[in-house]
């Protein structure tokens, strides 16, 4: 947070970015749980690449898409 306000952006707008992270993450976990019930018949790995893929697509930052696909596919898997 400290690099964007030596560059010259306000510390309000830094503020806001990061709490839209948060807020990207919660999106992307939700969007991850309705879609994992999709890919229950398919190997853990290849699940974990196509529910990754599919969040990255649909604009999501790389890590929170991981993120995201990690948890909502060990839910899907502890509820069968």
């Amino acid at each position: 947070m400290s690099a964007l306000a030596a560059k010259g952006v306000p510390r309000e707008t830094v503020a806001r970015a990061v709490a839209d992270m948060g807020d990207e993450a919660e999106r992307a976990e939700e969007l991850a749980r309705t879609r994992a019930h999709r890919l229950s018949g398919l190997e853990p790995p290849k699940a974990y690449a196509r529910l990754t893929s599919f969040l990255v697509r649909r604009g999501y930052d790389p890590g929170i898409a991981r993120a995201a696909a990690g948890r909502a596919l060990a839910v899907e898997s502890a509820g069968d």
